[in-house]
């Protein structure tokens, strides 16, 4: 695990260097470059107007949650764990839908929701899904919001396929993260045993 404060080597987070009373929370989330890279997960300190301090990064997650909640504690900051399920408020077909719709809208947003609902991998993950299950899940909810929003007829073909592969894209990744930092779903962990 390596601590750093705006880029610069420090082992030391003295209270002196982040104003930890204008301090939103601690963010624990996770950035892999393309699907089948290494996870790496990041501390963040969040601050007033969308400002962020990332004051550490790793592969080992169970470091960075431990570090993470001490920190929270002693510092009296909301601690909020991205690398862990959230369960779904919708089914995947509406969650593609609404993804890609908001992809292809014109308000500038990168078409990833920004409450912290579950995405399809985290509703597959808490499900227990297997990848292959999730692979087809993933695929099926993409395929029917394409052709949902194709036939509004409001986009070109193009648009829609690039919303849709940006989509299974953030949802391998999304589920990358999920199994490096929780291991793999524990009901197929179970029936990976009984086979």
């Amino acid at each position: 695990m390596t601590l750093f404060i705006r880029g610069h080597g420090n082992d030391e987070l003295g209270s002196d260097t982040i104003e930890w009373s204008r301090a939103r929370a601690l963010w624990l989330h996770a950035h892999a470059q393309a699907v089948g890279e290494t996870v790496h997960f990041l501390l963040t300190v969040a601050m007033p107007s969308d400002v962020y301090i990332e004051i550490g990064r790793g592969e080992d997650c169970a470091k960075l949650r431990q570090f993470a909640a001490a920190l929270s504690a002693r510092q009296d900051v909301p601690f909020d764990d991205w690398t862990r399920p959230r369960p779904a408020r919708l089914s995947p077909d509406e969650f593609s839908l609404a993804v890609i719709r908001m992809t292809l809208s014109d308000d500038d947003g990168d078409g990833t929701p920004k409450e912290r609902s579950g995405t399809i991998a985290d509703g597959c993950w808490l499900r227990g899904c297997a990848d292959a299950v999730f692979a087809d899940l993933l695929e099926t909810a993409v395929t029917n919001a394409v052709k949902t929003v194709a036939h509004e007829g409001e986009h070109t073909p193009e648009d829609i396929a690039e919303a849709g592969a940006h989509l299974s894209e953030h949802e391998w990744e999304r589920w990358a993260v999920l199994c490096t930092a929780n291991g793999e779903p524990p009901h197929s962990r179970d029936l990976e045993k009984a086979n």
